[in-house]
C-alpha cells in the first residue's frame, strides 16, 4: 500500500512539472508556431486550445516537398524521408461543397499573415510607361571628311575632337604628285588654247575647249573645289598642296590621321556630326508594345538638365527581340537647337496613354495578383464565409499605376486580397490544391460530377455550343480579325449564360469553368498570329470539353429524339473498341501496330451510316466524323511516333464527344484519361477500356503519367442486357474472398496469402458464366482465365514479393469484371491505388473501406496510397 501512495505521488509530481513546463515554453512558441501554419495549410488550427480527440482524427500528415503523401500519422515522408508535416483537411468539405482552390484561415492566422482585401473598383485609368534609354547620334547626320585621292597629309587645320566645322572650312593641307600632275594638264589645256585661238579651224578650237573641260572635270572628281579649280587657272600653274575642305556643319567626333601620313584614296581624316537633331534609343519590354505607335510623341528628361523636359517623335520600333534584355529597342527623333542633348546621355522617358472606355474600366490593386503572364491568380473573400478566400484566375491589361486593369474574372464590389495573397497560395500548394506554381490541370484529380440544367440555362449553352462549333471552323482558317471576332462571339455567348439557378457544388464548378473559359476566348480575341490562336483554341477546347461533361445538354427535342439508333450506336462502338488499339501500341512505343490500329479505325468509321441521324445530332455527327477521319489518316501515314501521338488527341476529342453526345454499344467501358504534360504541358486527352493508366503520348518513358478524368456519361450501351441478380451474386462471392488477398500482404503473412488465393479460387470456380447473356461470354473468359493465372501463381509463391507482383494484374481483371458485370455484396467496394509501387510505376488494390492497409510494402509503408474511386454495387443488407 506504501509503494503504492509513493507511486502515486511520484506520478502526480511528474505530471505537474511537465504541465508548468509546457505552459511556459508552449506559451512562448505559440506565436511562431501558429506563423508557420500560414504557410503549411493548418492555418484552420486555434492553437490557444488543446487539440481535442475529435481534430486529432481528422489531422493528417504530409510533406512539404511531395503534398501527395497523406498519411494519419506522423513520421517520414516515403519518397524525401523529411519530417511530415501536419494538414488538416479542408473545412469546406464539411458543408459537401469542395472548392479545390479555398483556403480558410482562422483570425490568428489571417493576422499572422496580414491578410488584407480591397474591393474590385471601375474608375477612369490612365497608363503611364517609363522607358529608359539614351541619347545617340542621328545617324543620318553622320559624315567623313575624306581623301578623295592618294597622297601625304603635310598639315592638319583640326587637330581636335569637338571643334564646331563650318561647310566649307579648311581641314588639312594634301601633297598629291597625282593631283599636281591633273593641275599641270589643266595649265598645258589652257596655255595650248591661246595659242590656237587664232587658229581659222574651228574644229581644232573646239578639241582645244574640249581638252580643257575634261582636265577642269578630272581635278573635281579628283576633290577639288570650282574655286581652287579657279584659282589654279588664275594662277596658271599648279599648286604642290591642295587644301581638303568639309562638305558638311557638325563636330569633329573622331580624328583617323596625324600629320605627315600617307592616306589611300577615300580614306576617312575627320568624322562629323551634325547635333542639331539626334535620336532617343529606349529599351521597352515585350509588355509595354501595345501601347507604343509609330508617330507617337513621347516626353522624356534627363538628370544632366534637371528641370528640363523635351520632347521627341517615334520613328522606329525594333523588329526584333533583345534575347538577354527581352527588350526592343524604341527610337525617337529629337530636336535639338541648342546641342543641349549630348550623345550618351541617360534619359527616363514618360508615355501617358488614356484607357478607352474609361468608365468600364475593372481594376485592382497592383498588389493584389500574383502574375503567370497575362493570366494571373488573384484571391477573393468569400462574402458568406469570413476567412475564406477562393483562387481565381484573371487576366489582365495594362499596369496603370498603382492598379492592373481587369479584362475578366472578376466583378465590380468582390474583395480580394490585396496583402497576404502569396502566403494563401502557399498554403494550397503544400494542400496540392491548384495555386500560381500548380494550375488546375496538375491538381489531384476530383471525380467530375454532372448535372442537369434548366431549360433557361439549357438555352444559353445551345447558344454557346452553337458559338463554339463557329470558332473551331473559323480557327482552321487565315482570316486573323475573323478568328479575333470569333473568339468574341463565343465570350459574349458564354456571358449570356444564366448560373442563378445553380446552387452549392454545382455554382462552384460552373463559375470555375466560366472563368476559364472567359479567360481563354479574351485571350484569343487578342491573338496576334496564327500559332498563337491555336494554342489559345486548344486550351479553350480542353475546358469546354470538361464544361459540356459537367453540364450536358438533354436531347433536344425540337430537332431530334436525341437518341441515336441502336445500329449507329452499335457502329460508332465498333469504331471505339478498334479506336483502343491505337493508345495501346503508342503507350508501348510501336508505331506500326498504331497504324495499323488507325487504319482499321477508319474502316470501321466507314461503316457508320448517319443518315438517320437528324437536327444538331446530324450537324454534330458531320463535323465530329470529319474531324475524326482527318486525324486518323493522319496516324495511319504518320512517318514517326511524335506524328502519330500529335494525331491522337484530336481523334480522342472527337470520339468522346460523339459518344457522349450520341451514346454507344460496346462491352468495353470507356473512361476518358488526361495527361497533363502532353505537347509543353499543354494535355491531352485519351480513352481507354479500364482506370488504369497507360500514357501514349509519352510511353515507356512515362508510361504511368496521367489520371482518370472518369467515365464518358452514358457511353457505354452494353450488348449484354441484363446481367441476372445470381450472377453478381456470385461476383460478389469472389469479391469477398480476394480481400483477404490485400489484407494478408499488408500484414506480411505468405501463408495468409496461400489461404486466401485457395479461397478465392474456389469462389471463382462457383461463378456460372452460363448465367449472362452470350456476348458477355468472351469477357469473362478473359478476366476468369487472367484471375485463375495469377490466383496461381500467389498460391505457389515461395516469397511475399513474387505473390505482390501477382496482386497487380489479378486486381486489374477482377476490377474489369466488377465494372462490366456488376457486383452484389455486403461490403462497399472501393478501388484503392498506390503511386510508388513497382519503381513508380503505380499498382491498384480492391478494399471494402477507405482506410488505407498497403498491400505492396507492408509494414514498410502502410499507409502510402489514396482512394481512387467507389464502385458502384448493389450491397445487400
Amino acid at each position: 500500500m506504501k509503494h503504492r501512495l509513493l507511486f502515486i505521488a511520484i506520478l502526480i509530481g511528474v505530471l505537474g512539472a511537465t504541465f508548468v513546463g509546457g505552459y511556459f515554453l508552449g506559451g512562448r512558441s505559440q506565436d511562431s508556431e501558429s506563423l508557420s501554419t500560414v504557410a503549411s495549410g493548418t492555418a484552420d488550427y486555434d492553437h490557444t486550445h488543446e487539440e481535442t480527440s475529435e481534430s486529432a482524427e481528422k489531422t493528417i500528415w504530409t510533406c512539404s516537398m511531395h503534398p501527395q503523401i497523406q498519411l494519419p500519422e506522423p513520421g517520414k515522408c516515403p519518397i524525401c524521408f523529411m519530417d511530415l508535416i501536419p494538414l488538416k483537411k479542408d473545412s469546406s468539405r464539411a458543408s459537401g461543397v469542395v472548392n479545390p482552390r479555398r483556403l480558410t484561415l482562422s483570425p490568428e492566422a489571417r493576422k499572422l499573415a496580414r491578410v488584407e482585401v480591397a474591393p474590385v473598383e471601375r474608375r477612369a485609368v490612365e497608363t503611364t510607361l517609363r522607358l529608359f534609354g539614351k541619347v545617340e547620334y542621328d545617324e543620318r547626320r553622320l559624315s567623313s571628311v575624306t581623301s578623295w585621292i592618294a597622297g601625304r597629309i603635310d598639315a592638319l587645320y583640326v587637330d581636335y575632337l569637338g571643334a564646331d566645322i563650318k561647310k566649307g572650312q579648311a581641314m588639312a593641307k594634301l601633297y598629291s604628285p597625282e593631283l599636281y600632275a591633273a593641275q599641270a594638264e589643266l595649265v598645258y589645256a589652257i596655255s595650248a588654247s591661246k595659242d590656237l585661238a587664232g587658229s581659222g579651224s574651228r574644229l581644232v578650237r573646239e578639241t582645244a575647249s574640249a581638252t580643257i573641260n575634261a582636265a577642269r572635270e578630272k581635278l573635281r572628281l579628283l576633290g577639288m573645289t570650282a574655286g581652287q579649280i579657279r584659282h589654279v587657272e588664275r594662277a596658271g600653274k599648279p599648286n604642290e598642296h591642295v587644301t581638303i575642305v568639309a562638305r558638311d556643319t557638325g563636330v569633329v567626333i573622331k580624328k583617323d590621321v596625324l600629320e605627315g601620313a600617307y592616306v589611300k584614296a577615300g580614306s576617312p581624316i575627320y568624322t562629323l556630326a551634325d547635333l542639331s537633331r539626334v535620336w532617343v534609343v529606349l529599351e521597352a519590354y515585350e509588355s509595354d508594345l501595345p501601347n507604343i505607335q509609330l508617330g507617337q510623341t513621347v516626353r522624356f528628361t534627363t538628370r544632366a538638365l534637371p528641370g528640363e523636359e523635351f520632347t521627341g517623335t517615334v520613328s522606329y520600333i525594333d523588329t526584333a527581340v533583345n534575347e538577354k534584355t527581352r527588350t526592343v529597342r524604341v527610337r525617337l527623333e529629337v530636336k535639338n537647337p541648342g546641342r543641349h542633348l549630348k550623345p550618351g546621355m541617360l534619359v527616363t522617358a514618360q508615355k501617358r496613354k488614356s484607357q478607352e472606355n474609361e468608365k468600364d474600366v475593372l481594376v485592382i490593386p497592383a498588389t493584389a495578383p500574383l502574375l503567370t503572364g497575362k493570366r494571373a491568380i488573384v484571391y477573393v473573400a468569400d462574402p458568406e464565409a469570413e476567412g475564406a478566400y477562393v483562387g481565381r484566375e484573371v487576366v489582365l491589361g495594362p499596369r496603370a499605376g498603382d492598379v492592373y486593369v481587369v479584362k475578366n474574372g472578376v466583378s465590380e464590389g468582390e474583395q480580394i486580397v490585396v496583402n497576404g495573397a502569396f502566403k494563401i497560395d502557399s498554403a494550397l500548394q503544400i494542400q496540392a490544391k491548384p495555386s500560381m506554381m500548380s494550375p488546375a490541370s496538375d491538381a489531384p484529380n476530383v471525380m467530375m460530377s454532372v448535372y442537369e440544367p434548366s431549360p433557361a440555362m439549357t438555352e444559353s449553352l445551345r447558344a454557346l455550343e452553337s458559338s463554339f462549333d463557329t470558332l473551331g471552323k473559323t480557327v482552321v482558317g487565315d482570316d486573323l480579325e475573323e478568328q479575333q471576332q470569333a473568339f468574341q462571339e463565343f465570350y459574349n455567348a458564354l456571358c449570356a449564360v444564366d448560373p442563378t439557378n445553380l446552387q452549392d457544388q454545382a455554382a462552384v464548378d460552373w463559375k470555375e469553368l466560366s472563368v476559364t473559359l472567359g479567360n481563354d476566348a479574351v485571350l484569343g480575341g487578342e491573338a496576334e498570329a496564327r500559332d498563337e490562336v491555336n494554342q489559345l483554341f486548344a486550351d479553350l477546347k480542353i475546358h469546354y470539353t470538361r464544361l459540356t461533361n459537367q453540364f450536358p445538354l438533354p436531347p433536344d427535342t425540337a430537332s431530334t429524339s436525341g437518341r441515336a439508333p441502336q445500329n449507329f450506336k452499335q457502329a460508332l462502338g465498333n469504331v471505339y473498341l478498334d479506336y483502343l488499339g491505337i493508345p495501346k501500341a503508342l503507350s508501348h512505343d510501336q508505331l506500326e501496330p498504331a497504324k495499323q490500329a488507325a487504319s482499321k479505325t477508319l474502316a470501321a468509321l466507314g461503316n457508320v451510316d448517319g443518315t438517320p441521324l437528324s437536327g444538331m445530332d446530324a450537324q454534330h455527327w458531320a463535323v465530329w466524323q470529319a474531324d475524326l477521319e482527318e486525324a486518323l489518316q493522319g496516324i495511319a501515314s504518320a512517318p514517326d511516333l511524335a506524328a502519330a501521338r500529335t494525331a491522337l488527341e484530336p481523334a480522342s476529342e472527337a470520339l468522346v464527344r460523339a459518344i457522349g453526345e450520341l451514346g454507344a454499344l460496346s462491352p468495353q467501358p470507356v473512361f476518358k484519361l488526361f495527361c497533363p504534360m502532353a505537347f509543353d504541358n499543354k494535355g491531352a486527352i485519351w480513352l481507354w477500356s479500364e482506370a488504369d493508366v497507360l500514357n501514349p503520348y509519352f510511353g515507356e518513358a512515362m508510361l504511368k503519367c496521367g489520371e482518370v478524368k472518369g467515365k464518358v456519361r452514358d457511353a457505354v450501351g452494353r450488348t449484354l442486357g441484363n446481367v441476372p441478380e445470381v450472377f453478381k451474386r456470385q461476383v460478389g462471392q469472389l469479391y469477398n474472398a480476394s480481400l483477404g488477398l490485400p489484407a494478408a500482404m499488408a500484414a506480411g503473412s505468405l501463408d495468409g496469402v496461400h489461404q486466401a488465393g485457395n479461397a478465392t479460387l474456389k469462389a471463382l470456380h462457383g461463378v456460372d458464366m452460363e448465367l449472362v447473356p452470350r456476348a458477355g461470354h468472351a469477357d469473362w473468359m478473359t478476366a476468369m482465365g487472367e484471375m485463375r493465372s495469377t490466383l496461381n501463381t500467389m498460391v505457389n509463391a515461395n516469397d511475399i514479393e513474387t505473390a505482390r507482383t501477382a496482386l497487380k494484374p489479378f486486381t486489374q481483371a477482377l476490377t474489369s469484371a466488377l465494372d462490366e458485370f456488376g457486383v452484389i455484396t455486403d461490403k462497399p467496394v472501393f478501388e484503392l491505388f498506390c503511386p510508388m509501387a513497382f519503381d513508380n510505376a503505380g499498382a491498384t488494390w480492391l478494399w471494402n473501406e477507405e482506410n488505407v492497409l498497403n498491400p505492396y510494402f507492408g509494414e514498410a509503408m502502410l499507409k502510402c496510397g489514396e482512394v481512387k474511386r467507389a464502385i458502384a454495387s448493389g450491397v445487400t443488407q
